[in-house]
C-alpha cells in the first residue's frame, strides 16, 4: 500500500523535533531553507532514519521522493550542507534503508558529521 504525503510545507518546529540536528544550523540559514521537499519522519520512517544515522555516523534527512518545485528565494538543504562521505558498505546500508521507506514515498540523504556548510 502506497502512502500519500501531505502536500503542505512542514513547520520548522516539527522538523527540529523529529530531526534534532537541524537545530544546529545557523539561525540565518534556518529562515532561508526550503522545507517543501522534507518529510517529517514519524513511525517506521523515523525508526529507519534513526537506525541509519547511528549506523552511518552521519546526519540523515528524509525527503519526498517526488518533491514539488523549490520555493522561490529559498535554498535547499543539499545546497548548504556537505554530504557524508560513504564507503560501499555505508552506501549499501543507505540503499536498504531507502527500500524500507520507499512505500512511504521517502528518500534519504546523509550529511557529514559534524555538519559542514558549503559556501554559497
Amino acid at each position: 500500500m502506497r502512502h500519500h504525503l501531505e502536500p503542505r510545507e512542514p513547520t520548522w518546529e516539527a522538523a527540529t523535533m523529529a530531526v534534532p540536528w537541524l537545530a544546529m544550523l545557523p539561525a540565518d540559514m534556518q529562515t532561508r531553507l526550503d522545507l517543501t521537499e522534507w518529510v517529517i519522519p514519524s513511525g517506521e520512517v523515523a525508526r529507519v532514519r534513526t537506525r541509519v544515522e547511528l549506523a552511518l555516523k552521519a546526519h540523515v534527512m528524509t525527503y519526498r521522493r517526488e518533491p514539488s518545485a523549490p520555493a522561490p528565494g529559498r535554498v535547499q538543504l543539499c545546497q548548504v550542507l556537505a554530504c557524508a562521505e560513504l564507503d560501499p558498505r555505508a552506501i549499501a546500508v543507505l540503499r536498504r534503508a531507502e527500500e524500507a521507506v520507499a512505500a512511504a514515498g521517502v528518500v534519504l540523504c546523509a550529511y557529514a558529521t559534524p555538519l559542514r556548510l558549503r559556501t554559497l
